[in-house]
C-alpha cells in the first residue's frame, strides 16, 4: 500500500518529467552542441563497448510473474546485443538470477531499497550510469523495470535512458 501511494503520488510528476526530457531532446536533436555540457548525452555512445542495462527487479520473492517477466526481457536484451551487455542491478531477486545464470555484472546497487526510494538515491544511481556511458565503458543504457497499472497490474517494459534520443514511441515489453 505505501509503494502503491507512493507511486500513485509520482505519476504526474514522472509523466511531466518524461514530457519535459522529450521535448528537449527535440529541441537539442538539430544541434547537440546548444546543449551546453549535456551535449554527449544526445550523441550516440561508443559503438564498440557493450550495451549498459539497468535491471530494477525486487528484494522479495513470491511476486509471481512479476520479476520472471522483467528476467525475459533481460534475455533478449542480451540476446539483442549478442551477449555484449553490462548489466546493472537493482533488487535481490533480480542479482540472484544473474548470479544463477552467470551472467556478469558491472555493479549491483545494493544498498538502493525501492519501497524507500528518494530523489538522491535514483540520481545516484543515474549518475553512476551516465558516468559509464561518458567514459565509453558502455555504448548505450536500458532501464528494464515494471510500469504499475494496478495492484495487481505491473507491466514489464524495457525503456532506453542514453543517449537521450528525440521523441519517439515508447518501447513498451510484455503485456501492452
Amino acid at each position: 500500500r505505501r509503494v502503491q501511494g507512493r507511486t500513485i503520488a509520482a505519476k504526474p510528476y514522472s509523466g511531466r518529467l518524461e514530457e519535459l526530457v522529450r521535448a528537449l531532446s527535440v529541441a537539442v536533436a538539430g544541434s547537440p552542441e546548444e546543449a551546453g555540457e549535456a551535449a554527449p548525452l544526445f550523441r550516440p555512445g561508443n559503438v564498440a563497448a557493450p550495451r549498459g542495462v539497468l535491471l530494477v527487479s525486487s528484494d522479495r520473492g513470491l511476486c509471481g510473474a512479476y520479476n520472471s517477466n522483467l528476467f525475459r526481457l533481460l534475455e533478449d536484451e542480451i540476446q539483442r546485443s549478442g551477449g555484449r551487455t553490462a548489466i546493472y542491478v537493482i533488487g535481490r531477486r533480480g542479482m540472484a538470477y544473474c548470479a544463477r545464470r552467470r551472467f556478469p555484472v558491472a555493479a549491483y546497487f545494493e544498498q538502493v531499497n525501492l519501497e524507500r526510494l528518494d530523489f538522491g538515491t535514483a540520481a545516484a544511481v543515474s549518475n553512476g550510469l551516465v558516468a559509464d556511458f561518458l567514459a565509453g565503458k558502455i555504448g548505450t543504457v536500458t532501464v528494464i523495470a515494471t510500469r504499475f497499472v494496478s495492484m495487481m497490474k505491473y507491466v514489464p517494459e524495457d525503456n532506453s535512458f542514453l543517449p537521450i534520443a528525440p521523441a519517439q514511441e515508447r518501447h513498451g515489453g510484455l503485456g501492452e
